[in-house]
């Protein structure tokens, strides 16, 4: 078929798959898959009781742990793929998220949940923009905690997974928001403490880094120093200064540099440019 038809008829499939009373997360999948086919068109078949509907996953008691993050994911792809045109519903499905994030039941769910929640959080800063701005107090105090759990043996391997989310979802808002530098400076310090903080946990330090973590951290980095360049108050030029001479970052950096994974590769190149970059707005300004 052609797109535009195929388009028609993934929306009517979307509609009918909100009115699957069985298997929901199945219907989820298969709603997911139908957001990639409509891409922003996605929007002509969502309304308030679409949201009502899949919010209503959030609220205990709950169904299952993975109907929990099939739907966040749903919900992020909506997000991703409306764009702007989801901020009629924003309040809406930020109140449900905050009240999920407040219920008892919350602190008893898999750490594969959070996980779930920042890449949701992600996703919805991306499509919101500018807009996200109005949550950013509540979903720092989020990434803040998220930040700070700690692994176990057995449960290494997915508060690994919890730290990339974590550090990707501090690229979304910087990438996402525009801010004053006061605003700025407190967020670009937090992303990099973080970042410091999951290297020096890992057994090896900095040069140990598994890949993915590697490759969020690179990205992070540049993107801090790239919102560093349109600042020219003196602090910030302070700040460029301790980024370039960091010599934990600049480990990081090498280390993904030559990891043997090419996108890896290609954010520690970019962090090392915006890094470069920075140091020479520094180097002039003084």
């Amino acid at each position: 078929k052609n797109p535009v038809t195929a388009r028609k008829d993934a929306m009517q499939l979307f509609n009918l798959l909100m009115r699957v009373p069985d298997d929901r997360e199945g219907a989820l999948l298969a709603m997911s898959s139908l957001i990639d086919v409509c891409g922003e068109d996605i929007h002509t078949c969502v309304s308030e009781n679409t949201f009502s509907q899949l919010l209503q996953h959030l609220d205990p008691p709950f169904e299952s742990w993975h109907l929990i993050r099939v739907t966040l994911g749903t919900l992020g792809q909506l997000a991703r793929s409306m764009e702007v045109k989801i901020k009629p519903y924003a309040d809406k499905i930020m109140t449900s998220l905050f009240r999920f994030l407040h219920c008892t039941e919350y602190a008893q769910l898999p750490f594969k949940v959070n996980a779930a929640v920042l890449d949701f959080v992600s996703d919805f800063a991306l499509g919101l923009q500018q807009d996200f701005a109005r949550y950013l107090s509540h979903t720092l105090g989020l990434i803040h905690r998220s930040s700070k759990i700690t692994a176990n043996v057995d449960s290494a391997w997915l508060v690994g997974e919890l730290r990339v989310s974590v550090l990707e979802t501090y690229t979304s808002i910087i990438q996402s928001i525009a801010m004053p530098w006061h605003e700025s400076k407190r967020i670009f310090e937090s992303a990099i403490q973080a970042i410091k903080r999951f290297s020096e946990d890992v057994p090896g330090g900095a040069a140990a880094m598994d890949v993915p973590l590697l490759r969020a951290a690179c990205g992070l980095i540049g993107d801090v120093a790239a919102k560093l360049l349109p600042h020219d108050a003196s602090s910030a030029l302070m700040f460029a200064r301790r980024l370039v001479y960091d010599d934990q970052l600049l480990t990081i950096l090498g280390r993904g540099a030559k990891c043997g994974d090419s996108s890896t590769e290609a954010s520690a190149r970019y962090g090392r440019e915006m890094l470069s970059k920075s140091y020479n707005k520094y180097a002039r300004g003084h």
